[in-house]
């Protein structure tokens, strides 16, 4: 989508996909690496030792690989995601704070605007509401002053001929 200066507008899904992805080749590289590392460490030792494995026990073995390789791999997938998506994680967390200190009535709370994408639009949103709450009060405070000072004006007026 094409914003109405001529930028193209990144999407979050897009960002976010990036990131999926880039994190899961590098996480599959890692469960490859120590698959094959633990292996070569397995039979370096079971060859230093002089032990020979059945090939159940060979088999069993492989399989513990396999696993704890697969378990290192998964959580290291899920920090590395996180830690990368933190950024618009912490934004998004920015963006409902500007939202909270809308809905209390602190109008002048302005939500770092960041990036190129919809949260980007939706902080915009934010802060548009949060300066027309300011300037509709500020009207309302003049409104009520000009009324107080006709009240005033109107109240002398008619004071003074009853004098």
């Amino acid at each position: 989508m094409t914003k109405p200066n001529g930028q193209k507008r990144h999407k979050l899904s897009g960002e976010i996909l990036g990131v999926l992805t880039i994190t899961f080749i590098i996480a599959l590289f890692l469960f490859q690496l120590l698959r094959i590392a633990a292996g070569a460490i397995i039979d370096s030792v079971l060859f230093m030792q002089d032990i020979v494995l059945t090939e159940a026990q060979y088999m069993q073995a492989d399989d513990w690989v396999f696993n704890l390789s697969l378990l290192v791999s998964v959580g290291f997938f899920v920090i590395l995601f996180l830690f990368l998506l933190g950024e618009r994680l912490s934004y998004i967390r920015d963006i409902l704070e500007g939202i909270d200190a809308l809905q209390k009535g602190q109008e002048n709370h302005m939500v770092p605007v960041e990036g190129n994408n919809e949260l980007t639009q939706l902080a915009k949103a934010v802060n548009y509401l949060s300066k027309t709450q300011r300037e509709v009060k500020k009207r309302e405070q003049a409104l009520l002053e000009e009324k107080d000072q006709l009240i005033r004006g109107l109240s002398h007026d008619i004071r003074t001929p009853l004098t």
